[in-house]
């Protein structure tokens, strides 16, 4: 199964890093180049203090990370199920729904 995570801020990262945790393919999407590079270091920060916490090992750290790629073109978020975790903005949650749903299947869930 492969999961996308529409919004790249610290709810979107965090549900990327539940994501790839569990063993998921994981599409990370935000339109803004800076907020996927922030969310992307957040994960690999949070990966790295569960190795040092023992939580994890260091290969199912990288593992995990290998799991994660991150996008900023809508038209390549493509998965079986999709969580939008953007802005707060009704107008921006609509047209990126219209948008997920113009290149995705109809199987495709979109929570």
């Amino acid at each position: 199964m492969k999961v996308g995570i529409a919004g790249a801020g610290v709810m979107g990262a965090g549900i990327a890093l539940s994501s790839i945790q569990a063993g998921y393919q994981t599409l990370l999407f935000d339109v803004n180049e800076a907020a996927l590079e922030k969310g992307k270091s957040y994960i690999r920060k949070e990966l790295d203090k569960a190795v040092e916490k023992g939580k994890i090992t260091a290969e199912k750290a990288v593992e995990s990370m290998q799991l994660l790629t991150t996008v900023n073109d809508a038209s390549a978020l493509q998965a079986d199920i999709i969580i939008e975790a953007v802005l707060e903005n009704l107008e921006i949650k609509q047209t990126l729904f219209k948008q997920l749903e113009a290149v995705n299947s109809p199987e495709c869930v979109l929570a």
